[in-house]
């Protein structure tokens, strides 16, 4: 709730506000490099609770997720370890997630990381605890299948995770290869139900879809890469791995492994194919993190409680097959480090005094402000802008080819005709011309980068009447009523 809004929550609730009033996703409003059951989400979140707090409904979406990864990491902690152990292990691996400064950095906001790295970890939770030799081992399996391919559908990269869990619950099933693929069907089944909707949207518009998924985010790392906001791929990573934080994690996962390959032979390993799981799956979520064009320090946070949960089987094997000095060691690093985050970052305990002041909540503070700009709009018209929450929510309507805020906009010119056509964008050379053929109510600046809002400002006649809100970081021209 003390977090200022994102250029990105901007796309995530304005694509689940628009779906909400019945558009369709890339066909009618563009929605770049994501896929589309987050904002569905959103759109029916917004539909049950009837609301136009946008940002509040969709940040809560992430919270409640956030919680019950931080319960989930507990909860596994606490099944294979004793209940005082486990209780302490869960506790400080929650601490070592909640306070790790990527974790931090990208919890709460309205994206759809949250809400991926719930459901990947509720499909671990299964998988581990499954009985998938009993007549229950079918519902576990298509369950998996189903959240997968959830989460697949609204991070693409996801697909990945996915594949990686069907090779190993492969390795699960006992039997030859056919009795394998047999015991996997309901997973596939569980997809296919879930892949559904999206193949039917993609199907309807698919040079819309491959537009939003691949070319413009293709376009806006050059764009990035241009205007030298391009950041260095080794440099984000040095950045964001060499925190103290971050760093015990490594440094504690790299123990435990080394440790573990060392007395591999003393070992009868069981659980073979979640141990090989829960290893696995930091490793794949760190090389999704290089996939896109452009890295950002929030695309560390996803590894983090699968790090965490990839202690657990070599600790359970040091406790119970050679004794328990590496567990204890690791027992009490786990506690210290836990410990020293919370003292190395105080201020996140301290941002919890916000919660006493629910009107100083960042989503309180954009929906006052955007119910104040419609107040103040006297004719009738969409609003021009590149942060469109201020105007959504405050029933005011919006042009839907600047939906995406700036994503679109900036690269658009660099699109065909044809293509900006069947993504519905425009970029700055077809501004004046979309001004002209439908005048806007107002035009809200947001203080954007002064190359994306100035053919904005270009077009703004300096005779409008013009008021700032929020101390002067937002700026909104309006329409003369007479």
């Amino acid at each position: 709730m003390s977090k200022a809004l994102s250029r990105d929550e901007n796309m995530y609730c304005t694509a689940g506000a628009l779906m909400n009033e019945g558009k369709t996703i890339y066909k009618d409003f563009s929605y770049v490099a994501q896929m589309p059951y987050h904002p569905l989400l959103c759109a029916a979140v917004f539909k049950v609770f009837n609301t136009t707090s946008y940002l509040f409904a969709a940040r809560m979406i992430s919270c409640l997720c956030d919680l019950m990864t931080v319960l989930l990491i507990a909860l596994l902690y606490r099944r294979f370890f004793s209940p005082i152990a486990g209780l302490i292990l869960g506790i400080a691996a929650g601490i070592l997630y909640l306070f790790n400064p990527s974790v931090d950095y990208a919890n709460g906001f309205a994206w759809n990381h949250d809400v991926v790295t719930f459901l990947v970890l509720l499909a671990l939770y299964i998988f581990v605890s499954g009985d998938f030799k009993s007549k229950a081992g079918f519902w576990q399996t298509l369950l998996l299948g189903v959240i997968l391919t959830a989460a697949s559908c609204m991070r693409i990269t996801t697909f990945m995770v996915e594949a990686l869990f069907f090779a190993i619950l492969l390795m699960k099933i006992e039997g030859d290869l056919k009795q394998k693929l047999r015991g996997a069907l309901p997973f596939l089944a569980g997809a296919f139900v879930i892949l559904i909707w999206p193949a039917v949207l993609i199907a309807s518009s698919p040079k819309a879809f491959f537009l939003n998924i691949y070319e413009i985010p293709k376009l806006n790392g050059q764009y990035l890469h241009n205007a030298g906001l391009y950041y260095d791929k080794l440099s984000v990573t040095i950045d964001s791995l060499s925190s103290i934080d971050y760093l015990s994690i490594l440094l504690i996962t790299i123990y435990l492994y080394a440790a573990f390959f060392y007395y591999r032979r003393k070992l009868a390993v069981t659980y073979k194919a979640d141990f090989l799981l829960t290893a696995l799956l930091p490793v794949v979520f760190l090389i999704i993190a290089f996939i896109p064009p452009a890295m950002w320090q929030q695309y560390f946070a996803p590894p983090v409680p699968f790090l965490l949960i990839s202690f657990i089987f070599p600790l359970f094997y040091f406790k119970k097959l050679i004794g328990i000095p590496h567990f204890l060691m690791v027992f009490f690093l786990m506690a210290a480090c836990s410990l020293m985050s919370i003292i190395n970052q105080p201020q996140i305990l301290q941002r919890i005094e916000i919660l006493r002041n629910p009107a100083g909540w960042q989503p309180a503070k954009v929906h006052n402000i955007s119910q104040e700009i419609s107040q103040d709009i006297k004719v009738q018209g969409p609003v021009l802008t590149l942060a469109p929450l201020y105007a959504i929510e405050g029933g005011l309507q919006i042009y839907p080819q600047l939906s995406c805020g700036p994503f679109a906009y900036r690269v658009a010119d660099m699109l065909s005709d044809t293509e900006r056509k069947i993504t519905n964008t425009i970029g700055p050379a077809e501004l004046k011309e979309l001004f002209e053929e439908t005048p806007p109510s107002a035009v809200i600046l947001v203080s954007e980068p002064s190359d994306l809002e100035e053919e904005i400002r270009a077009v703004v006649n300096k005779n409008w009447p013009m008021k700032t809100y929020d101390s002067n970081n937002i700026t909104v021209y309006f329409w003369p009523s007479e």
